[in-house]
């Protein structure tokens, strides 16, 4: 939008530049494909910015009576409510080349069917489309219904295929289950039902964080490998002086072909025989002709070094430092001053009277901590804060116990730093941590500090996470 207002004269006839704009059709203001975000993407800070705020901008003074009307105006053509929807940068520029348009967009469409509360935690995930494929492929624009239903699984059995298939029919058919296979990390069909004109209705439970990549899941496997490895076997402080001395000219670009031809004699020469070891086990396990394969290996290293230096920080550490520390920041809206878990915080989103009960009853926060963990690693159950709630009333001061009471007990900056090393890459060794979380789904993860209330300082630079 701005790039448009500045081409059409904003700065110099404001009042023309926006009346063309509100007359111009959306897609020639919103243009797609979106210019990639800047380099330094990563270390900007989230912000709300209105239609109003970039023509304000644009203009450079406060806008009046008659230019205000107009940004409203323009405002209600372009961003009309129920009229957009949000796409993480990950899913655009790692998904949408693997599922193609048209099924990326049927993910897109779901999920904006969905619903999260950020104040109560409540999650509605599962939504139903009257009208079976023909509804879904004109939501889409697609002629054929088929093409829809050869997204999905069947459901309901036709009959007997034949016996024989040519080549070319199993060729097609892999190919679509290949797409089923990928499809199926964001939607499932659960349920159907059949309405009074004889037509179908789905039932879809839809995934709302982005799952990795299969190239992406490859790299995370062996990373977490890797890492783990060099703990067991003692190597770790090896692995973090062969990172930092590891530069991007191990690895040169081949301009006429797309791969990355890696000089690997050069990559463990001053190892030792144990990371070596491991290190050519690493490497083995991946497709490093891929496209930024090797690339994405290297930042995903460089950022476990740095989560090695947080992991080592000293529990002795002086205040001064304390308080820069980003675990101790993250935990800050949900501590005392002591650091420990407050419950009169934890409690802020719940309702007056169920607020005014727990606080009453309940001696220490440890039980609700507890809870909320056991709660987020049951895919199971919905809602972990009104979990924690229920069980609290009914069973006052009585835990989930087992490795949810652990992880409870454990200082709040410790579990803040489990969770985020799950989003980095580093798969905690912490036995409790592993016993709930190691085959959890991130939106699981993100759930527990969701229902936490904690402000995680997690990166999303290479697109690993998603809102």
């Amino acid at each position: 939008m701005k790039t448009f207002l500045l081409a059409h004269g904003i700065q110099d006839s404001p009042q023309s530049a926006l009346q063309l704009a509100i007359s111009a059709n959306p897609k020639d203001i919103l243009q797609y494909p979106v210019r990639l975000p800047p380099d330094d993407f990563n270390k900007m800070i989230p912000r709300h910015q209105t239609v109003q705020d970039v023509i304000r901008e644009l203009v450079g003074h406060r806008l009046d009576e008659d230019l205000g009307n107009l940004a409203d105006q323009l405002a209600d053509r372009l961003v009309t409510q129920g009229d957009f929807i949000l796409i993480t940068w990950y899913f655009l520029k790692n998904w949408l080349p693997v599922l193609g348009a048209d099924a990326a967009m049927f993910v897109l469409v779901l999920r904006n069917m969905c619903y999260f509360n950020d104040e109560t935690g409540e999650i509605r995930d599962e939504v139903w489309m009257d009208g079976g494929y023909e509804t879904i492929a004109n939501r889409l624009g697609i002629n054929n219904p088929r093409v829809v239903a050869n997204w999905l699984p069947v459901r309901i059995d036709r009959g007997k295929r034949k016996d024989k298939l040519s080549e070319r029919t199993v060729e097609e058919l892999s190919r679509r289950q290949r797409l089923q296979d990928l499809l199926g990390l964001f939607v499932d069909r659960t349920e159907h039902r059949i309405n009074s004109e004889g037509s179908y209705g789905w039932k879809f439970k839809v995934q709302r964080v982005d799952p990795l990549t299969p190239q992406h899941q490859k790299i995370q496997q062996a990373s977490s490998s890797l890492f783990v490895k060099s703990e067991s076997l003692c190597v770790q402080n090896e692995l973090g002086c062969w990172i930092s001395n590891l530069g991007n000219d191990c690895f040169e670009t081949v301009k006429t072909e797309p791969m990355v031809v890696l000089r690997l004699s050069d990559l463990t020469n001053d190892c030792s025989e144990t990371l070596k070891s491991i290190l050519n086990d690493c490497l083995e396990t991946l497709d490093l002709q891929a496209n930024d394969c090797f690339e994405t290996l290297l930042k995903i290293l460089k950022s476990f070094k740095d989560s090695l230096k947080d992991k080592d920080t000293s529990s002795t550490q002086d205040s001064s430092i304390s308080r820069n520390d980003p675990s101790s920041q993250s935990v800050a809206v949900v501590t005392d001053s002591e650091g420990n878990w407050s419950l009169d915080k934890l409690l802020a989103r719940a309702d007056k009277k169920n607020r005014s009960v727990l606080i009453k009853q309940e001696k220490s926060a440890i039980p609700f901590v507890s809870w909320l963990i056991h709660g987020a690693s049951q895919s199971s159950i919905q809602n972990p804060y009104s979990l924690a709630i229920a069980k609290l009333k009914e069973n006052p001061g009585i835990s989930a116990g087992g490795a949810s009471d652990r992880l409870a007990a454990i200082p709040p900056r410790e579990l803040v730093r489990l969770i985020e090393q799950s989003f980095s890459f580093y798969s905690p060794s912490d036995r409790d941590w592993r016993m709930l979380f190691a085959e959890a789904k991130r939106d699981r993860i993100r759930l527990l500090a969701d229902s936490l209330g904690l402000v995680l300082g997690i990166e999303e630079e290479t697109g690993w996470m998603s809102n």
